[in-house]
């Protein structure tokens, strides 16, 4: 079982490391309406949840409109230092 910790503001994303119980920050995530699925670190770790997800669409409905893909991208202090869309995410790892 993996364990994912979302804190904000600002946001920021985790991933327990189970042997050591140290927390390891995710380096890039991305989120695919289209199939429910969130993934971490290009792949690494990838979960569905239409729950969360409708949800986020139903927030954002003018920004997300049309779009499938929503990708962001993490600095080394954890904070967000780039959102992508669709074709824009293309080699965000």
């Amino acid at each position: 079982m993996e364990v994912v910790r979302v804190s904000d503001p600002p946001l920021r994303m985790s991933i327990l490391d189970a042997p050591t119980g140290r927390w390891r920050q995710v380096q890039s995530a991305g989120a695919r309406f289209s199939t429910n699925t969130i993934c971490y670190d290009d792949r690494d770790l990838c979960v569905i949840n239409p729950n969360h997800l409708n949800s986020v669409r139903e927030e954002r409905v003018d920004s997300l409109e049309g779009r499938d893909l929503v990708g962001v991208r993490f600095g080394a202090d954890g904070r967000v230092i780039l959102t992508c869309y669709d074709e824009g995410c293309e080699g965000l790892k």
